[in-house]
């Protein structure tokens, strides 16, 4: 089972890479078009990295919980990437 979850995580970190990039540009391009500030677009990825480390705590399922603190961690790099 451990050798499989290595795997998923392997695969798919393509998509989560990708996926965090693309909701760091859509929000990158609220700020530049000046609907939100750098502090909203910062607070607002910390936000989904406060969602997915809340869901990494759930006990139901521990198998996802290395996948979604990966997926917490990359959008807080990003979102203190907006405030520096």
């Amino acid at each position: 089972m451990k050798e499989a979850i290595e795997q998923l995580i392997t695969n798919d970190m393509a998509i989560i890479s990708a996926t965090v990039d693309s909701t760091t540009l859509l929000i990158q391009s609220l700020v530049d078009a000046k609907v939100l500030t750098k502090e909203q677009a910062a607070a607002s990825l910390h936000g989904i990295a406060d969602h997915m480390h809340k869901l990494s705590q759930n006990p139901n399922i521990p198998d996802q919980k290395k996948v979604l603190t990966i997926i917490s961690d990359r959008y807080r790099e990003k979102a203190n990437a907006f405030i520096k």
